[in-house]
């Protein structure tokens, strides 16, 4: 998985990217549960990076780096940002906050931490 695939949503192991067919219907968008946990939940990109108990735990790393990193840049906490902001912040955006002049720093900075994640992700879905 490469941070483009997850970023363009198309990748196969997090449901909500894949086409489901069955009996020649496509399953609804709703119906692509995680099939990584037992919380019945929808097994989009933000479950799997922020709340699904099989993978959460790799973003630990990453998530401690982006709060000193927002609070350096004088951006509102990490944990008081949406999950919307923080999975666009994951991905490789930077917080619509952060003074333009800051994104190219900020990108530099965080796209060591985010490619890494991205792989150890790819590897536990993988497996």
């Amino acid at each position: 998985m490469s941070l483009f695939w997850l970023r363009t949503q198309s990748h196969g192991t997090i449901p909500t990217h894949t086409y489901h067919f069955e009996d020649n219907m496509r399953n609804l968008y709703g119906d692509r549960l995680c099939t990584r946990c037992t919380t019945n939940t929808l097994g989009c990109e933000t479950h799997a990076i922020l709340e699904c108990n099989y993978s959460k735990h790799l973003a630990s790393p990453l998530i401690h780096k982006l709060r000193s990193l927002l609070s350096k840049a004088g951006q509102p906490s990490w944990d008081s940002l949406p999950t919307s902001q923080q999975i666009s912040i994951i991905l490789g955006n930077p917080p619509p906050s952060l003074p333009t002049k800051l994104h190219k720093v900020l990108t530099e900075t965080t796209l060591y931490e985010i490619l890494p994640h991205i792989s150890s992700l790819k590897t536990l879905l993988y497996t």
